[in-house]
């Protein structure tokens, strides 16, 4: 069957979380707990689909490419929440999402042009980003850590930042700021091996 990869398990799973994606996009304006629910399952489900194709030895081109224009689809969609929940923030979400897109299709150029399938074995000369990409750990923490901040931004549209919430703000926003440390760093290593 040619298609037999559209129905890997973690293929299915990036399909799914296309679906959850969707049904965030319908209930951020008015049911906030659950819109933050449909994104960490989305996000959990992504973790998922890495562990699925490595256990079951279902890794394909497109999964590889799907889990990551799936992930990029899930940030545009967060970004679209805070740009009409919180107005405010335009300049800062429209830089965080170049930033994003950017530097990951910048790391698939220079991957295409290095001759590597997976952008995760892209080698850099910079330690940082080597070690993000190196450690499922380290990448799990910081991807996690960024998607509460800006899941704490967002329901900051909703309640007032005090509390547990302001708690989880400041505690996330360093993860944040790393990750978009190497985001940086990620485009300018993809830009170096591209010229």
């Amino acid at each position: 069957m040619p298609y037999k990869t559209h129905f890997y398990i973690p293929n299915v799973l990036g399909y799914i979380r296309i679906v959850l994606v969707c049904v965030f996009l319908g209930t951020f304006k008015k049911h906030p707990f659950i819109s933050v629910l449909v994104l960490f399952l989305a996000q959990f489900l992504d973790m998922l689909d890495g562990y699925f194709a490595r256990k079951l030895n279902q890794n394909s081109n497109l999964g590889v490419v799907l889990d990551m224009c799936i992930d990029r689809i899930t940030y545009l969609a967060f970004y679209f929440a805070l740009l009409i929940m919180q107005p405010n923030l335009f300049y800062g979400v429209l830089f965080l999402a170049v930033l994003d897109h950017s530097s990951h299709y910048a790391r698939i150029y220079a991957c295409q042009i290095s001759k590597i399938t997976n952008h995760k074995e892209l080698i850099s000369r910079y330690k940082l980003l080597n070690y993000y990409y190196g450690s499922k750990t380290f990448l799990t923490a910081l991807i996690i850590g960024e998607n509460t901040f800006l899941a704490s931004v967002y329901l900051s549209s909703f309640y007032q930042l005090s509390g547990m919430l302001l708690v989880v703000f400041c505690i996330t926003f360093v993860l944040f700021l790393l990750k978009q440390i190497i985001n940086m760093v990620q485009l300018i290593h993809s830009l170096m091996v591209v010229y």
